[in-house]
């Protein structure tokens, strides 16, 4: 029987905040006799926020929500780790350097070196803007490395917090084995992140009057009609395929854009065999065909679980097509 895990209560940032803090002063060497085990894993938590395995850990002073940023962490007067966390959120309002300068300021004086982290455990489509803020990012494989090498701990806390994030690694990555129609928000995110590292794109949830949808989009072409420009592109909406144009300068006829793009698609897509249909209205970003039928673009395996290799190549196909038809206009 599942015993009841506070992780699963406590989900607010505030609360992973807290468990971060608590664990980093876990790290301070006066606390080794009480839980060696528990000590040694806090130990290796702040080695690797350093990114440094052989570094003598012996002070570790904590604090929460200094200057608004999230866990800040003073280690043997030689480093300030700068923890940047986040849930369901990402990085906003140039919030990431703001801090980073904070803590630069408040260290020139104290002659340490500041660590800037930005501590992500679930998946995020577009990391760069945090890489060119000087962060280094720690992802939810690095601390489940930690946390799961010590299996002798039998803090309720920090038992709790391990196997909830073995619970939400174990949803995401839960594509590879669950049968799509059954694919839920982690999932697909868990899909995204995948695909993304074959083809050049992002994703994120699209909100939108009928209710929105989590979307992958890549794979841009830069076109002109007219002298004005626009570009062709390829947008996943969840488990539907849609053949898109970003308007650019034709915002005073969006129409004849559509029919222009939609009739070389048509075209083209006859030629290869694939079935599509118009799908779409007007607008700045806006669809013109989508696979017939309410075709799935996912190729999957007898038990109807993905085939992720046959799937990408299957998306790959529709990058050619789209090729096919820039040709054309």
């Amino acid at each position: 029987m599942t015993r009841p895990n506070l992780f699963n209560f406590a989900t607010s940032e505030l609360s992973q905040d807290a468990f971060i803090a608590w664990l980093l002063t876990w790290a301070n060497k006066e606390y080794a006799d009480i839980d060696k085990n528990l000590h040694g894993c806090a130990v290796e938590f702040v080695r690797e926020l350093l990114g440094k395995t052989d570094y003598d850990v012996e002070i570790v002073k904590v604090k929460t929500q200094w200057n608004h940023t999230d866990v800040i962490a003073e280690v043997n007067d030689d480093f300030f780790i700068l923890i940047e966390d986040k849930t369901g959120t990402s990085e906003h309002s140039n919030q990431l350097k703001r801090y980073l300068e904070l803590a630069k300021n408040y260290c020139k004086d104290k002659n340490m070196n500041v660590a800037p982290v930005y501590y992500k455990m679930e998946e995020q489509s577009n990391l760069s803007k945090v890489i060119e803020a000087g962060y280094s990012v720690f992802t939810r494989e690095k601390m489940l490395a930690v946390i799961s090498s010590n299996e002798s701990i039998t803090n309720n806390i920090f038992c709790d917090y391990r196997d909830y994030l073995q619970e939400l690694d174990n949803k995401i990555n839960g594509f590879k084995t669950a049968q799509i129609d059954k694919w839920g928000w982690y999932q697909w995110t868990g899909f995204f992140s995948a695909i993304q590292k074959e083809l050049d794109g992002n994703w994120d949830y699209v909100a939108n009057p009928s209710g929105g949808f989590i979307g992958f989009w890549w794979h841009w072409i830069h076109k002109t009609l007219d002298e004005k420009g626009f570009h062709l592109y390829l947008q996943l909406e969840a488990s539907k395929f849609v053949f898109k144009v970003e308007v650019n300068e034709h915002r005073e006829n969006c129409a004849k854009l559509r029919e222009h793009c939609r009739k070389t698609l048509f075209e083209v897509a006859k030629e290869q065999n694939i079935k599509i249909e118009k799908y779409g209205r007007t607008g700045a970003y806006m669809g013109i065909a989508k696979l017939a039928d309410n075709s799935d673009y996912r190729i999957t395996k007898t038990d109807g679980t993905i085939d992720l290799p046959a799937t990408i190549g299957n998306l790959k196909k529709m990058e050619q097509l789209l090729n096919a038809v820039a040709e054309k206009l």
